[in-house]
């Protein structure tokens, strides 16, 4: 399951078990470049958030002000990306709206538009938020518990690198689409071939920054295009 995280209003949004749909729900929103995504209940979505913002983000989503030290807090944010109900949300759907809101709006998705599952448009409206959760001292402790006994099981064997697959074609049309392979490969390349989704899904952030800024390509065209790339490298 992956959650997304609007880091302007430091609030959880979307929940899915497909990234592409959460990707697809955050465009729809016009939050694309404003959000986080990452896998649910793993806790190196928040290595990059002060404490500041992991305790706001906690306030926003339970009410209440953390009453836990900085790693308890990390941990009790992970339970709750745990707690929350995932989104209703069809991939065919969310992608004929994210399609449709990107060939109305080249330059960028405004705010206020939202998913609406069934439908082969989206709707005006407000983002509907997540209902507020607690978290316990004890789920928190679980947690903290049940990570360092994983953390210390012995290490599999490695096993042998399989020979590389042959890179796989972009779904979408469009003569920027050799412009964005390109790029993303070299940044890939050189930020270390990493294969774990986290950091493949910050590393887009970043492409989809240089792709704008220094061939023009918006974020609205790069995002889907990345989203392939990405599955690619991780297949």
């Amino acid at each position: 399951m992956y959650i997304s995280i609007d880091m302007e209003e430091l609030r959880f949004l979307y929940k899915h078990e497909s990234l592409e749909v959460v990707a697809d729900l955050i465009f729809i929103a016009g939050k694309i470049s404003s959000c986080d995504v990452g896998s649910c209940g793993n806790p190196h979505m928040f290595s990059e958030m002060t404490e500041m913002e992991k305790g706001k983000l906690f306030k926003n989503t339970t009410g209440q002000n953390p009453p836990f030290t900085a790693y308890q807090l990390t941990m009790a944010l992970v339970e709750l990306t745990n707690k929350f109900e995932s989104t209703p949300a069809a991939p065919w759907f969310a992608r004929g709206q994210a399609d449709y809101l990107e060939g109305k709006y080249p330059e960028g998705v405004p705010a206020g538009y939202v998913f609406v599952d069934g439908s082969s448009r989206p709707s005006k409206g407000q983002i509907p938020l997540f209902s507020p959760l607690a978290v316990t001292a004890e789920e928190v402790a679980q947690a903290i518990r049940t990570r360092a006994t994983a953390s210390v099981k012995p290490a599999p064997l490695v096993q042998p690198a399989p020979a590389p697959k042959p890179a796989v074609k972009a779904q979408r049309a469009g003569s920027s689409k050799p412009t964005i392979w390109k790029v993303a490969d070299e940044f890939w390349v050189k930020s270390g071939s990493s294969k774990v989704k986290e950091e493949l899904l910050k590393l887009r952030i970043t492409i989809m920054q240089s792709l704008e800024a220094e061939y023009g390509i918006k974020r609205t065209t790069s995002s889907n295009e990345l989203g392939n790339w990405m599955k690619n490298k991780l297949a």
